[in-house]
C-alpha cells in the first residue's frame, strides 16, 4: 500500500484529521486542508508521545501512515460507531518530516487548542484500579459540594474513611494515575491553559479536568494530618498543580481580573516538565507566551542551534522582567555546547529547582545593575565577593524520589559524612565541640540542621506560588522557626548517632536483610516514634537534595551544586536573594555555577555592612 505524502499547507492553514466510524477494526481517516480562520467545530487531542516509535498502521486518505501505540490508543478511544468525528492530532496533522512546517504549524498551536471545542486529555489505557481511582475522586468532589466543601465535615471525613477502607489500594492507585507520563510532559501544559473545555480519559473511564483536578485536591488534603507526612500532596503538587493553577491564571488574565506573570517563573516551572525535543522547552511555551501578550523572542525555528534558542529566550526573560531571576534556574548541567553560563540549560529536568530564594535577601535591596553584549554572549553584573572556598564534602546529596517509597536510610551517609566536614564532634551522640562560627556565635548542632535545610524556607508549593509577590522578603514568622529548632533537635541524636554509622559499615558486608531487624529497625521505629523527626528528615532531603557541602578561607559553610569546587568564589550580586558561586577565569570573567546557601549571609548584613569601594562587576561568559 501506498504511503501518505503530505502536502505543503498554505498560510494560515492546518490539517484536520477526519476520523471515521467504526465498532473495531482499522483506523480510516482523512486529512482536510482547512483555514484557521474559517474551522469547523473539531476537538483536540492532548498526549504524550512517550519516546515511542511510529510502529502502528492507520489508512489516512486511502494510504498508509505510521503512528505510535499511544496515539493509535487514544484514536480508538475517541472513534465513534456511528459519525465522523473532526479531531486536530500534533503527530499526524503536522508533517513531522519538515521543519519548515513544523516551524510554521507550532506558531499556530496556541490558536489551535484555543479554538477547539475540547480538549481530549489521553492518560493511556486503562489498568484494572483505573476506574475506581476516577469513581473515587468523584465522589469525594460531590461530597465536598454537597457539604459545601467543608473539609473539616466529620460526615466527609467518615463517608472517606469508609470508601478508603473498601478500597485498601486506594493510595497507590492515585499515585499511579497521577504520575501518568501526561503529567510531565511540557507540551500538555498549554493544550490544558488555552483550552475551553478539557476532559482527562483513561481507557474508558473519563472525568471532566476541573472535577479531577478539584477532587483530587480534597483527596489529598484530606490525608495531610499534623505531623505526618503526605506524599500524595507532594505528587499533586509536583505534576498536576502546575496545569490546574496555569489554566486559573490565563481563565482570570484573559478576563483582566489577574496581573501580568513574570516569563522568567514561566520558563523555570516548565524546566521540570519533559520533551522529546529540547527546542520544544522554549517553542512549546509560545502559545502561552502570546495568550499572556508576552513578546516572542524569536521565529520558531528548529534549524536554530539550540544554544542560540535558550540565550535568546533568556536575554528576553531578563529585560523583559527587569530582573536577574532566571539566574535561580542555572545548574551545573554542561550538555548543551556554547552555551553561557549565564543561560541556563531549560532542557535539565533532573537538577534541583531552587524553589526558596524568596525567603532570603542576600543582597539586601539592591536593584539589579546588568548589561548584555550579545556579539558575544557575556553578561555584566553588579556584585561584590563574599569569600573563596576552601574546601567541599566528599559526599552529594541524593535525589529525593517522589514519593513514600523512598528509604530513610539513604541520606543518612551524606548527613554524616557533612557533620564529620563541619565538626567531627557531631559523628557521636554525646560529644559536642564549641567553636565559634564567622557570625560570632558558637556553632552547635542546631546551625548545622539549619544549613540541611536550607534555613526552613517553606516548601508548601514545591512550584511556588504563580502571582507571589517577587518584590516582597518573606522572612519566617517565629513560630516555624521554633517548630523547625524542636523538630531538628528531635531527629540530630538519630541521624548523627554513632550506631547509624556502624550500620552503613556492616551494610557494605551483609545483605540488608541481615541487618533489618537489627539497627535498620532502631533507627526507622526512633523516626517513627517521633513524627516531627520523621517530618524533618523528609525535609532534609527535600531541601538538600543534589547539594554538596562547602566552607570557605574565613569559615563559613553551605551548600550548592555537586560542581562546586575549591579556588571558586561565593559572590553577592545586586538584585538576587541567594549568592551565587563564580569559578574565576580571566581578569574579571567568571563562569556562574549556579545559586547557593550561606548560613549566616541570607539577611543582607554582609551586603549592608561592606565598603561600596567593594563592589565590582563580573563579567559572566
Amino acid at each position: 500500500m501506498e504511503r501518505y505524502e503530505y502536502k505543503p499547507l498554505a498560510e494560515r492553514f492546518i490539517r484536520i484529521l477526519k476520523l471515521k466510524p467504526a465498532n473495531s477494526g482499522d483506523l480510516h481517516c482523512d486529512l482536510i486542508p482547512l483555514s484557521l480562520d474559517k474551522v469547523p467545530k473539531y476537538e483536540a487531542l492532548s498526549y504524550s508521545w512517550d519516546d515511542q516509535v511510529p510502529t502502528k498502521k492507520i489508512l489516512c486518505n486511502g494510504r498508509s501512515l505510521l503512528v505510535t501505540p499511544n496515539c493509535e490508543a487514544a484514536m480508538n478511544r475517541l472513534r465513534l460507531r456511528r459519525d465522523s468525528r473532526l479531531v486536530w492530532i500534533d503527530a499526524i496533522c503536522i508533517d513531522q518530516s519538515s521543519i519548515p512546517e513544523r516551524n510554521q504549524q507550532v506558531t499556530h498551536m496556541g490558536e489551535i487548542y484555543t479554538k477547539a471545542q475540547r480538549v481530549a486529555v489521553w492518560l493511556g489505557e486503562e489498568s484494572p484500579e483505573t476506574a475506581v481511582a476516577f469513581q473515587y475522586i468523584e465522589k469525594v468532589l460531590m461530597t465536598a459540594v454537597l457539604l459545601r466543601k467543608d473539609l473539616q465535615s466529620r460526615m466527609l471525613d467518615l463517608q472517606i474513611r469508609r470508601f478508603k477502607d473498601n478500597s485498601p489500594v486506594l493510595d497507590s492507585v492515585l499515585k499511579g494515575v497521577f504520575s501518568r507520563p501526561w503529567f510531565s510532559r511540557l507540551w500538555t501544559i498549554q493544550e490544558v491553559a488555552l483550552a475551553r473545555r478539557v476532559d482527562v480519559m483513561c481507557g474508558s473511564a473519563k472525568i471532566d479536568f476541573s472535577h479531577f483536578a478539584a477532587g483530587s485536591q480534597i483527596v489529598a488534603q484530606l490525608q495531610a494530618y499534623p505531623d505526618a507526612e503526605n506524599p500524595l500532596l507532594e505528587i499533586l503538587k509536583r505534576y498536576e498543580d502546575w496545569h490546574v493553577k496555569l489554566a486559573a491564571f490565563v481563565f482570570r488574565y484573559k478576563k483582566r481580573e489577574s496581573g501580568k506573570l513574570s516569563r522568567s517563573a514561566i520558563l523555570e516551572l516548565a524546566r521540570g516538565k519533559s520533551a522529546t525535543d529540547p527546542k520544544d522547552k522554549i517553542f512549546g511555551l509560545y502559545g502561552l507566551f502570546s495568550a499572556l501578550d508576552f513578546s516572542l523572542a524569536q521565529d520558531i525555528n528548529y534549524a536554530k542551534p539550540l544554544s542560540q534558542i535558550y540565550t535568546d529566550e533568556t536575554i528576553a526573560a531578563l529585560l523583559e522582567d527587569n530582573s536577574l531571576d532566571t539566574f535561580y534556574s542555572i545548574t551545573d548541567s554542561q550538555a548543551v555546547p556554547d552555551l553561557p553560563s549565564w543561560v541556563p540549560n531549560w532542557s535539565d529536568t533532573t537538577s534541583p529547582r531552587c524553589t526558596t530564594c524568596w525567603s532570603f535577601c542576600a543582597a539586601g535591596e539592591a536593584p539589579p545593575q546588568f548589561g548584555i553584549r550579545k556579539v558575544d554572549s557575556k553578561l555584566a553584573c553588579l556584585g561584590r565577593v563574599l569569600d573563596v572556598i576552601e574546601s567541599v564534602s566528599e559526599k552529594t546529596m541524593p535525589t529525593a524520589q517522589d514519593d513514600a517509597d523512598w528509604k530513610f536510610q539513604d541520606i543518612i551517609p551524606t548527613v554524616q559524612d557533612w557533620a564529620a566536614f563541619c565538626d567531627p564532634g557531631f559523628t557521636t551522640l554525646f560529644r559536642r565541640v564549641e567553636q565559634k562560627y564567622v557570625t560570632g556565635e558558637i556553632f552547635s548542632a542546631e546551625r548545622f540542621c539549619d544549613i540541611l535545610i536550607r534555613g526552613g524556607a517553606p516548601l508548601a508549593d514545591p512550584y511556588g506560588e504563580l502571582e507571589e509577590s517577587r518584590d516582597k522578603y518573606h522572612q519566617l514568622s517565629p513560630e516555624r522557626v521554633q517548630q523547625l529548632e524542636m523538630s531538628a533537635m528531635c531527629w540530630f541524636p538519630i541521624a548523627t548517632a554513632a550506631s547509624t554509622g556502624v550500620l552503613y559499615q556492616r551494610m557494605q558486608d551483609y545483605p540488608e536483610s541481615i541487618v533489618s531487624d537489627d539497627i535498620l529497625t532502631g533507627i526507622s521505629l526512633a523516626l517513627a516514634a517521633l513524627p516531627q523527626a520523621g517530618k524533618y528528615h523528609r525535609l532534609v532531603e527535600l531541601m538538600s537534595q543534589g547539594q554538596r557541602m562547602f566552607k570557605t578561607e574565613h569559615g563559613f559553610l553551605g551548600t550548592a551544586l555537586p560542581g562546586v569546587q575549591k579556588g571558586d568564589e561565593v559572590a553577592l550580586i545586586a538584585g538576587l536573594r541567594m549568592p551565587f558561586i563564580l569559578r574565576p577565569l580571566t581578569g574579571q570573567e567568571y563562569r556562574i555555577m549556579g545559586p547557593a546557601y550561606v548560613s549566616g549571609a541570607m539577611g543582607g548584613g554582609w551586603w549592608k555592612d561592606h565598603d561600596p569601594w567593594k563592589d565590582m562587576t563580573f563579567v559572566l561568559v
